[in-house]
Formats: C-alpha cells, sequence, structure tokens
C-alpha cells in the first residue's frame, strides 16, 4: 500500500514519527463509533443551546452545524469500521475541527469558549488512541481555532494567544487520557496473558484441578482427570467427591474438608483411595486451598495426583527393609519386631514363646568347592523348606549369611520346640541337587524358651546363639537346650576373648617345647613349639581353650607369627650355645588361618633371614584336614613355602580323611601320627595294625614318620620294630620351659621315667 501524500491532514492520520500500532488502543468499530457519538452528542448540546435565553447572533448558522453534527455522527456509527484500516477513523478529526470552527464563526462566543470543543475532540483522539497520537493535530486544531476569530474580526494576536493557551490544554487532556488508557490496555493485556497461562496449565497439568462446593460437589474439573481416573470432566461436574472414595478413607476425607471449610486456608496433603472409572482402585494425593470467599473462584480448590507408583514402590522398600533378598525370608530387624510383639502376647496370655537359631554345619565347603551362586541357591531352597516346615503364625527368618531362625508361638514347653527341631533337622537333612552335586546338609540348632514379662528379644537370641553354638561344640548335627550357664561360658569366653588381646600386647605367651627323639638312638633331634599362656589372674592357660578363640577371632594369625619368629630366634640361639647338642630342627604348626594368609611365605622368609636359621631347619605342621579343605590352592601354598626350603609335615594324621592320594600329590617330607593311636598299641591288636599300616605306607612314600603321645616302653618298642623313625612324649620328657630344656639337651636323656606334670 502506497503512503500517503504528505498533507497536513495526510500528516495529522499518519504521523511518522509514531507508527499506529495495530493491536494498541481499542477496536477500529469502537473508535468510530465513539467517534459518531462524540458528533452527535455535540450537535444534540449545540441544538439544546438555542432554546436557552442568551441565543447566538446566527442561529440558522448554529442549527445547521448542530444538524451536520448529527447527521455525521449518525454515519459514522453505522459505517464498518471493523473491515477498514485502524487508521481510518482518525480522518474524522478534520472533520470536527472544520464543524467546529464554522459553528465558532456563526455562535461568536467568547475565544475562552471556543476551546470546548476542541477539549472534547482531544478527549475521544486520548481516549481512542495511542499516546502522542494528539501532537500532530495540533497545527490543525490552532487553525480550526485562529480562523473564525480572525474572520468575525479578532485580531491576530489576541486570536492566536488563545489558541497557543487552549492547544497544551488539549493535548495535556488527551496526553493523559492516552497514558491511562496504555496503563488500562496493559494491565488488561496482562491480565488476559495470566489468565491464558492459567488456562494452558490446568488444561494441560497432569495433576487434577477441581473446585469443589463446601458440601463436596464438583464445580469444576480439569481434562487431567480423564488420564488419571478415566472420568470426562463433564461427568464428574455436579457430583458429589465423596460417592467414589473408598468406605474405609471416606471418614477422614470428609473430616478434612470440614476441617478446610470452616477453617480457611490450605489443607496439607492428605491421602486416600478413589475408584477409577474401570472399577480399580488407585491412591491419591490430594492438596485443598478454601477460596469460598474469592469471587473468582467461590469454591475449594483441589489438587490431586495419583501416587499408586510410588505407595507400590514405598510397599516394595519397606519389603526390602524387612525382608532378606535372596531368600524372601524376614531378616533380623523384622525378626526382631516380631519376637517382640510374641513375646508381649506370651506375657499376657501366659504361655511360652519357642525360637531356634540354626546354623548349617560346614556351609563354607559348599561356597569354596562349588561356588557362592552354588551356595545361593542351597540357601533358597533352604528358605523355601523351612516354610513349608512351619505353623501358620509362626516366622522362618535368615539371620545373615547360613544361620537361621524359626519362632514358635504358643509351644507347650521344651519337648515341644525339641521336636519341632528335629523336624525341621530332618526336612533340611534332605539332599540337595546342585549343578549334578548331591548336598546333604546337617544342622546345629539352639532352642530358647521364653515368655516371661521380663524377657527381651535380644535376651531370647543371644541365648538360642549361646545354645547354637554349644551344639557346634558337642560335635554339630544336634540341637541343644539354652541353659543359664552357657551364658557364664558366654560371658567368661567374651572375657578371655579381651584378655587375649591384651595378653598378646603385654607379652604373657611363651613357647614350651618338647623334645623329639631319633627311635634308633634314643637321642632329641628335634623339638616342637608349643605356646603356653600365662595369665596374670587365671594362671597357666590351656591351648585347648584359647587356640580355638584366636583362631576365630584371627588373633591366631598374630599369634601364630609371633611364635614361629620365637621358635626361629630360639633354635638358632641353642646351635650357638651348645652346637654339639641342639635339635636340628624345630617344630611349629600352622592353623588354618595362617595357613590361608597371603603374606605366610613372605613372612617366614623374613623370619628365616632374620634369625639366620637355615630354612632346612624349620618344620612346618599342617593338619591333613587343612590341607583337604581347598586341594587347587593347598597344592601352590604346599609349593611356594616348598621353595623356601623348609620342611612339611602332615599333623595328627589319621583323624580326618586319612588318604594316600593326597599325601602322593603333597609336596611333604613327613608324616605325625596322632597320639590317639599310640594310646592304644599296648592292649589294641587294631591300633597296631592301623599303625603299622600307617608306618609303612609312609616309608612307601619315603616320608619321615613321628608318633605322638609315646607313654611306655612297649609303645617304644613296637614302634622301634615296625620302622618309626621319630617318636615324642611323656616317656622322655614333657613340654618345657627353653631353659630346662637346654638342660635336656645338654645332659642327654634321662630314663628315670621322668614324668613331670605339665599341660599338652
Amino acid at each position: 500500500m502506497d503512503r500517503p501524500e504528505k498533507t497536513l491532514v495526510n500528516s495529522a492520520v499518519h504521523p511518522s514519527h509514531q507508527p499506529y500500532d495495530e493491536d494498541e488502543g481499542l477496536s477500529r468499530r469502537v473508535v468510530g463509533r465513539i467517534g459518531g457519538a462524540f458528533f452527535t452528542l455535540s450537535g444534540v448540546v449545540t441544538l439544546a443551546t438555542l432554546l436557552l435565553p442568551s441565543r447566538p447572533l446566527h442561529v440558522l448558522g448554529v442549527a445547521l452545524v448542530a444538524t451536520a453534527a448529527i447527521g455525521i455522527g449518525i454515519a459514522v456509527w453505522l459505517l464498518p469500521w471493523g473491515s477498514w484500516s485502524r487508521r481510518a477513523p482518525l480522518t474524522l478529526v478534520p472533520v470536527a475541527f472544520t464543524l467546529i470552527a464554522i459553528h465558532n464563526y456563526f455562535a461568536r462566543d467568547e475565544p475562552a469558549r471556543f476551546g470546548l470543543f476542541f477539549i472534547v475532540t482531544f478527549t475521544w483522539i486520548g481516549l481512542a488512541c495511542p499516546r502522542w497520537t494528539s501532537l500532530p493535530f495540533v497545527p490543525l486544531m490552532i487553525v480550526a481555532y485562529v480562523t473564525p476569530l480572525v474572520v468575525t474580526g479578532t485580531s491576530i494576536a489576541t486570536a492566536l494567544s488563545a489558541a497557543v493557551c487552549t492547544a497544551p490544554v488539549c493535548v495535556l487532556v488527551a496526553e493523559a487520557i492516552a497514558w491511562v488508557g496504555a496503563r488500562l490496555r496493559v494491565a488488561q493485556r496482562s491480565l488476559r496473558e495470566s489468565e491464558v497461562r492459567f488456562r494452558s496449565l490446568v488444561q494441560h497439568a497432569s495433576d487434577v484441578v477441581a473446585v469443589l462446593g463446601p458440601d463436596g460437589t464438583a464445580r469444576y474439573v480439569s481434562p487431567a482427570i480423564q488420564h488419571v481416573l478415566g472420568y470426562r470432566p463433564e461427568d464428574l461436574i455436579g457430583t458429589s467427591v465423596f460417592d467414589r472414595i473408598h468406605p474405609d478413607d471416606l471418614p477422614h476425607a470428609r473430616a478434612q474438608l470440614t476441617e478446610i471449610v470452616l477453617g480457611r486456608g490450605a489443607m496439607p496433603p492428605t491421602q486416600f483411595r478413589y475408584r477409577r472409572a474401570d472399577g480399580s482402585w488407585v491412591y491419591v494425593e490430594a492438596t485443598a486451598t478454601n477460596l469460598l470467599d474469592n469471587p473468582a473462584v467461590g469454591g475449594i480448590v483441589i489438587n490431586a495426583r495419583d501416587i499408586s507408583e510410588r505407595k507400590r514402590f514405598e510397599k516394595e522398600l519397606v519389603h526390602q527393609a524387612y525382608h532378606d533378598p535372596l531368600t524372601g525370608l524376614p531378616n533380623r530387624v523384622f525378626l526382631q519386631r516380631r519376637l517382640a510383639d510374641s513375646l508381649a502376647q506370651a506375657a499376657r496370655e501366659r504361655t511360652r514363646v519357642a525360637l531356634l537359631f540354626i546354623d548349617l554345619d560346614n556351609f563354607k565347603l559348599i561356597n569354596d568347592s562349588l561356588g557362592h551362586d552354588a551356595g545361593d541357591r542351597v540357601l533358597s531352597e533352604l528358605g523355601k523348606r523351612l516354610l513349608g516346615c512351619i505353623r501358620c503364625g509362626d516366622m522362618a527368618a535368615r539371620f545373615g549369611g547360613d544361620e537361621f531362625m524359626v519362632l514358635i508361638n504358643g509351644t507347650p514347653g521344651t519337648d515341644a520346640a525339641l521336636a519341632a527341631a528335629d523336624r525341621l533337622a530332618a526336612t533340611l537333612a534332605e539332599p540337595f541337587v546342585v549343578d549334578g552335586h548331591e548336598l546333604v546338609i546337617t544342622t546345629s540348632i539352639g532352642v530358647a524358651l521364653g515368655g516371661d514379662p521380663d524377657d527381651r528379644p535380644e535376651d531370647l537370641i543371644r541365648n538360642a546363639d549361646a545354645a547354637m553354638h554349644r551344639a557346634k561344640l558337642l560335635g554339630k548335627a544336634r540341637r541343644v537346650v539354652f541353659d543359664p550357664a552357657m551364658y557364664a561360658q558366654a560371658v567368661e569366653r567374651l572375657a578371655l576373648e579381651r584378655d587375649l588381646r591384651h595378653g598378646l600386647e603385654r607379652g604373657e605367651f611363651q613357647i614350651y617345647y618338647q623334645p623329639v627323639l631319633d627311635v634308633r638312638t634314643r637321642r632329641p633331634v628335634e623339638v616342637e613349639a608349643l605356646v603356653r599362656w600365662h595369665h596374670p589372674e587365671r594362671g597357666l592357660i590351656s591351648p585347648g581353650e584359647f587356640i580355638p578363640i584366636a583362631e576365630e577371632t584371627g588373633l591366631i594369625v598374630p599369634l601364630g607369627h609371633w611364635v614361629l619368629a620365637e621358635a626361629c630366634r630360639q633354635l638358632a640361639a641353642w646351635r650357638t650355645a651348645f652346637p654339639d647338642c641342639a635339635p636340628s630342627a624345630v617344630s611349629v604348626n600352622l592353623s588354618a588361618r595362617q595357613f590361608r594368609h597371603p603374606s605366610l611365605t613372605a613372612d617366614i622368609a623374613q623370619i628365616l633371614a632374620e634369625t639366620g636359621l637355615p630354612p632346612a631347619s624349620l618344620k612346618l605342621e599342617i593338619t591333613e584336614s587343612v590341607m583337604m579343605d581347598d586341594t587347587a590352592s593347598t597344592l601352590e601354598a604346599l609349593r611356594d613355602l616348598k621353595q623356601l626350603g623348609v620342611q612339611l609335615a602332615v599333623d595328627d594324621f589319621g583323624t580326618g580323611y586319612s588318604s594316600l592320594s593326597y599325601l602322593k600329590r603333597f609336596p611333604t617330607d613327613a608324616m605325625k601320627i596322632d597320639r590317639s593311636f599310640a594310646r592304644g598299641l599296648d592292649q589294641s591288636r587294631e591300633d597296631q595294625a592301623l599303625v603299622e599300616a600307617m608306618i609303612a605306607a609312609a616309608n612307601a612314600l619315603r616320608l619321615q614318620v613321628t608318633v605322638e603321645g609315646v607313654e611306655t616302653e612297649e609303645q617304644l618298642e613296637f614302634l622301634e620294630r615296625v620302622g618309626c623313625d621319630l617318636v615324642q612324649g611323656f616317656l622322655f620328657a614333657p613340654p618345657m620351659p627353653p631353659d630346662e630344656v637346654a638342660r635336656f639337651l645338654h645332659t642327654g636323656l634321662q630314663t628315670s621315667g621322668f614324668h613331670p606334670p605339665a599341660l599338652l
């Protein structure tokens, strides 16, 4: 579209410095009709002034101008402004100024009164148009103002001065109205945009937004209801929200709504179950805000969301927190809570509760031989068997590792608890088949009963644990009922463990040595190092008491390291003091933990280097049960030790596997036959045959043979006759402190029946 010519009128209609914004101001139709209204109203007012006593000079002229204004106003009102440009209504301004000038000419009013119609015109400009639209019309206004005055005889100076005084007032009125209108339009636009945003948020929000009346009737429901609950919004409007709330949650929901209606403000989140359109129930979390006093809302605003997934996740987390992931059984935490409830119920009803502590015997062998996956499958299957054995109302739980517990409520007494333990043991002893291997697992079961008012869950668990450990000590594969004496033993054991740690730090341990003699020469050729504990309060403690504790707690590793170092140092000292009669080797027992320790070979090499003892002078005694625990790793460990040059002996032969095949495979140098076989050599032909066969096998494998526990000349003569190499026992000497051993070695063998008391 071509730009209009730059004339005075066109400049006012199309100001170059102020582009007309199509989106600014009122609509084109409204602008046109305001102009038409102003024309018509001005004509009517003018005609009305003709009825006043003070008539204008040219009544007919004024009447014609007024009639023209009314006619123009009616025509302007009827014109199709909506289809025209926004700038089209501004063409009325020059028409208005022309009519005002003609009116003023005929009216011959005072110059000050001439400005009234101009102010009205500029009021329309400010009301209908953007800011600064009035400025381009000022020149036209001055021309229209001055012309009739000059024509009627007023001086130009007077006319201009009057126009100059009126023009600012007109512009000020127009711009003030335009500024107020602009602010109002900005506020309206902002409100409309906010409404659009809010409507968009509500319409597209994933949460359901609803407005309820005080009685719970739905007045508005957002479209999200269809996605969340399957209803169409129109299906719910006018219905009560309580119609679809779960009956169990209904009283709470009604109370919450009543509270929010009476209390005003907002309600904290509440949860309830709501029926979906398909009839299923979902968990919903809702918040409510009381806007009954807000005229724009007039109701209770509800924000609700489906939290069923969160509820399922929370339930899963709770299950994981209280159940074992491998077996699915309740875990220790769940057991303790359930046990507390059972004890409280038993105290009220004067019944008894039985707790069975189940430990799998030698389960470590399954993990070590078949792998942990196989062990996990056994544990999982075992959990299923436990569940199949217990009554409804009882509980089976995994306590940890290979330990399980069974809680029996309402048991009549000890006999019933033991019968239940026997049934469980028999069920669990049925073979497991894993990867083609048939496994039979025995169990050690501790039984504890409770139900007195002062019984606590931790006490019953501790008692059952103590009974289970007693079953282990008695040989496994059995059940034992807790006795209060076991608690005293457990406390004593705990104190012994504490003192054992302190004893290592305080140097309370000492090594005794028992000579090992050559059967043919009757001369001492070796010594065996045996550790003794001189307790500051309890005196000399037997190794049978503290060695198992040291093995379980891991203290056997630092203790064994000290024994190795001290034994090597002592033998090196004897060789320096009396080289002619010093033993050729010292034997040291290695525990299972020591043998499996990764730094064993390096530690022994360091000890030999520090003491200067030749490796061949150190004989390491390892029980056959330790060797057979994991043959692959055992063979590797034995080869590493053998590379150092030390001697390796199988200790306590005959009490474990007694397998000749592994003696052939393993790089061992010697065999020690357990003292239990020597004890029966005087009376039992069977023991004589066994010992003779073991010695013959060892000789065939070129292994040196030592027999422990020789106490009579008859035993010694038999052993010499069947080819035994070395012997040790009370017939020759008991374990002795280093100074007594030194005298024994120096003076030689005494054959006068020397039997001083000592701990073996």
